[in-house]
């Protein structure tokens, strides 16, 4: 499936979309600042989580 290309560029950044039309989320992460802190990975190492 082909989507119409709108290219999406968000301060210098430019987001990618694949054939389907879905943006790339590390391009979008690469333009919110690219900080480690937001990603999901770090949930718990740096909020204190306690393991189980």
């Amino acid at each position: 499936m082909s989507c119409p290309s709108q290219q999406l560029v968000i301060g210098d950044v430019v987001v990618q979309q694949d054939d389907h039309g879905r943006y790339s989320l590390n391009d979008l992460h690469r333009a919110a600042g690219g900080e480690p802190r937001p990603q999901p990975s770090a949930c718990g190492r740096e909020y204190g989580g306690s393991e189980p």
